[in-house]
């Protein structure tokens, strides 16, 4: 599985360690994950320490050159090929501004769209996307308390809560158990 985590400016300057545990975790579980930045707005100076080098795009423009952008870079994703579809399985768009980018990069790459919705506010804005029936999209809810307002804005939307952060089991996994002998094992030079 490929995963493309597209952020806006504003959400990658304040959410670099949030965006880093993302691209770790996906990594961890065996998943390709590509970061893609926006470009010319001093990204650079917060040291992404990623597995690999951030793909960066035009986040400025006007809304007609929007797929134009789209389409390059789906071609530096899918390394030039005539047929994009299929490179790539989730584009996960975090940070408002990158919503309508998110959309057509999906479109461009037969991809399913998941937007990170990290406030209410972004209600109004998920209204503005024009999603059709053939866009796989979802909303991604980091707080339970604005879903159910979501909920009834978006009755027919795919909506999941999911908090950010390591979470932690109410009950904690017993390690160490009675029954079973513990080996350890140490290896020195």
């Amino acid at each position: 599985m490929r995963v493309l985590i597209l952020a806006d400016a504003q959400f990658a300057a304040h959410e670099r360690a949030l965006i880093e545990r993302v691209m770790v975790g996906l990594t961890v579980e065996g998943i390709d994950a590509q970061l893609v930045l926006p470009k010319d707005r001093d990204l650079g100076a917060y040291s992404f320490s990623l597995l690999g080098d951030p793909i960066y795009y035009a986040d400025r423009g006007l809304a007609l050159t929007q797929k134009i952008r789209a389409a390059q870079i789906a071609r530096q994703v899918t390394d030039n090929a005539d047929d994009m579809e299929g490179f790539i399985d989730v584009v996960h768009v975090l940070g408002g501004a990158a919503w309508g980018m998110g959309r057509e990069l999906a479109r461009l790459l037969g991809a399913g769209v998941a937007f990170e919705m990290w406030r209410a506010g972004l209600a109004d804005h998920a209204k503005g996307l024009h999603l059709g029936e053939t866009d796989r999209a979802m909303f991604l809810v980091p707080e339970r308390g604005f879903e159910p307002h979501l909920r009834k804005q978006f009755p027919d939307a795919m909506l999941r809560y999911v908090p950010w952060g390591a979470q932690v089991p109410d009950e904690p996994v017993p390690i160490f158990r009675d029954e079973k002998l513990i080996p350890i094992v140490l290896i020195s030079s």
